[in-house]
């Protein structure tokens, strides 16, 4: 690790790709940490400890980005040079429709049940979203990838909603 990575694939040293083996990405992270834990230079001197605790910190926050998928899709992203904050991917009418109704869905929901039911169905969706990902992705097709990304967006936004209303019940 004598040089700076340039994005979090590139830290793990894997190549950038939105199917990732997380089994490997772990095993990866494992030994980096390893690598430079704070404790491996608790008798070094300040700047060196400095240098291990951000480093440390670099480590953890590369690995919970390669771990989620979103997350790991936003970075494909930049790394292509797309700006992810920028609206410019568009979203279809009938996506934006379906996500009112999935909405008033979980809003009108009484019951875990139907909470579950719902959970069963975004993450169906998700999964069906991110595959179309990895095909574009592959295909280089990065404004496809954007939109879909924004799609996924609004997708994990309603799961969060739905563990919200869980909670409440």
């Amino acid at each position: 690790m004598s040089r700076l990575a340039k994005n979090d694939f590139e830290l793990f040293d894997i190549p950038p790709a939105l199917d990732i083996d997380l089994d490997d990405l772990s095993r990866r992270y494992r030994m980096l940490q390893q690598a430079v834990h704070p404790d491996r230079f608790a008798s070094s001197g300040d700047a060196q400890r400095r240098i291990a605790m951000q480093m440390s910190a670099r480590v953890n926050q590369a690995y919970q980005s390669l771990k989620a998928p979103l997350t790991r899709l936003r970075s494909l992203l930049e790394i292509a040079g797309v700006d992810v904050s920028s609206a410019t991917a568009a979203l279809d009418g009938e996506f934006l429709g379906q996500q009112i109704e999935l909405r008033e869905e979980l809003a009108a929901a009484h019951d875990r049940i139907e909470l579950q039911r719902i959970r069963q169905s975004l993450s169906q969706a998700c999964a069906m979203l991110f595959s179309q990902a990895a095909d574009v992705h592959h295909a280089g097709d990065l404004a496809g990838l954007h939109v879909l990304y924004n799609k996924l967006q609004f997708m994990y936004r309603l799961l969060e909603e739905l563990d919200r209303r869980e909670e409440t019940l």
